[in-house]
């Protein structure tokens, strides 16, 4: 049962976007961030997922990088002193990556809806909230007393997660290419 609303912001690329990816939650090597673009770079209607790695001298960190490159999705690859960063394009996604960029997570496919499903099936808190962003009419009674409006209100408004902050959601970064 939902009793309260997430507190701050939370990235949402990371929440819808990257389980598109097929890596399990709790993989060694997650991103510390996700972004949807790089200032000046990647612009968000590129479809692109940029993920941040922070660098470790590790033949497994080397070994995770190189699935990544090999990953059907990826698109580019670029790097500072601390950060690597691995771009994966999501143009075969186009459709639901716009619903992402308007915050419409419940328009999303079903395939698309049961993979961030599966990233989040342990069962925890967050698994509930990801479900009432994904099917929020069987969530709008829990939210409207959380809330203290009305769930007519809610059906109207649709969603119950608000869209991507896209300040946030923009890597801010002097960039080289890798290659």
């Amino acid at each position: 049962m939902i009793n309260k609303i997430f507190p701050k912001y939370v990235q949402k690329s990371n929440f819808f976007l990257y389980p598109q990816l097929g890596f399990k939650r709790g993989i060694r090597y997650r991103p510390a961030e996700t972004y949807i673009s790089i200032k000046n770079y990647i612009h968000p209607a590129t479809c692109a997922l940029v993920c941040e790695y922070a660098k470790f001298d590790s033949s497994a960190f080397e070994k995770h990088i190189m699935k990544l490159r090999d990953h059907d999705l990826y698109f580019d690859e670029l790097e500072t002193d601390d950060y690597i960063y691995i771009v994966f394009s999501f143009a075969s996604m186009e459709r639901n990556f716009l619903h992402f960029l308007d915050g419409r997570y419940s328009r999303f496919s079903e395939d698309f809806k049961q993979k961030i499903l599966d990233f989040f099936s342990q069962g925890d808190a967050v698994t509930e909230y990801i479900e009432s962003y994904l099917y929020p009419e069987i969530y709008y009674d829990e939210y409207s007393k959380i809330l203290g409006v009305s769930e007519k209100a809610l059906e109207q408004a649709i969603e119950l997660c608000d869209k991507p902050d896209l300040k946030k959601e923009t890597l801010t970064l002097q960039l080289n290419s890798k290659n």
